[in-house]
């Protein structure tokens, strides 16, 4: 059986790395491509360190010298409005694509199941909806043996799932599937139809969770939308792929790439990447 890295992975050794997911796609020949990305059942933790993330590369690469972040506003309208000591406002929205139309409830799903590893009860209702969701014949029993004894949904139940380390999750796949190209632009044509204002001095950042496509599809989807996507509003666009990352944005690697921004940024960002 063949094997493979996809193109978009972390460099390091992830023994003793945080909050990372590792997918096995099967592609129709039979080769395993391996990809590993961020994983956070918290979404507004998973906004707070890619905003993190965002402005470690930002700072030095456009300001080039420590600044002091203060967050001004957390979802009015915009994610963030962070203002920074050199006098200059930043505001950040964050916006997900995936692999498919339905990958982002399934993920929700293992994000839910994830976030119960940590308690050591819960209410009973929560077990059925994990047990309708994940089937599993233990837990299904437990829920037989708890409803016997007269246990209401509200009632607190001992948690199966507590302290599980590994969780082990399959699915198929439609092959057929949209280009990145198409991904992206839906993605920021959403952002655009939204009545807020302020577009113009918009950082939007593409949270990249799809695990199917490569590098090579991002710099090629970029080429072909290159008059879309000077056209925007918005000031910049960015396309952010997480690896791994500690709860407080440390200890992580990510990609970044510039889908939008102006020639100024651009010529600072190709300097100090060469």
């Amino acid at each position: 059986m063949n094997e493979r890295l996809n193109s978009l992975n972390p460099r390091q050794d992830l023994s003793r790395k945080q909050n990372y997911k590792t997918f096995h796609v099967i592609e129709r020949d039979g080769t395993v491509v391996t990809s590993y990305r961020l994983h956070l059942p918290d979404s507004k933790l998973r906004e707070e360190i890619i905003c993190k993330h965002f402005l470690s590369k930002y700072v030095p690469s456009f300001i080039k010298e420590p600044v002091d972040i203060n967050l001004i506003s957390r979802d009015q309208p915009w994610d963030f409005v962070i203002a920074l000591s050199n006098n200059e406002t930043l505001s950040i929205e964050i916006t997900a694509i995936a692999d498919q139309e339905d990958m982002f409830t399934k993920m929700k799903y293992e994000e839910r199941l994830s976030a119960l590893t940590g308690k050591a009860e819960i209410q009973l209702h929560e077990l059925q909806r994990i047990d309708h969701l994940f089937p599993d014949p233990s837990s299904a029993e437990l829920i037989d043996q708890y409803q016997q004894q007269g246990l209401n949904k509200k009632s607190t139940v001992k948690n199966p799932y507590y302290q599980t380390e590994t969780l082990i999750f399959d699915g198929g796949a439609n092959h057929q599937i949209h280009s990145f190209k198409d991904l992206l632009t839906t993605a920021i044509d959403k952002k655009l139809s939204k009545n807020h204002p302020g577009k113009d001095s918009l950082s939007l950042l593409i949270d990249n969770r799809t695990t199917i496509y490569e590098a090579h599809d991002i710099i090629s989807a970029l080429e072909k939308s290159q008059d879309y996507l000077e056209e925007l509003p918005f000031k910049e666009v960015w396309i952010y792929t997480g690896y791994y990352s500690a709860p407080d944005g440390s200890d992580t690697e990510y990609s970044l790439i510039a889908a939008k921004l102006s020639d100024k940024k651009r010529k600072q960002l190709n300097q100090q990447q060469s």
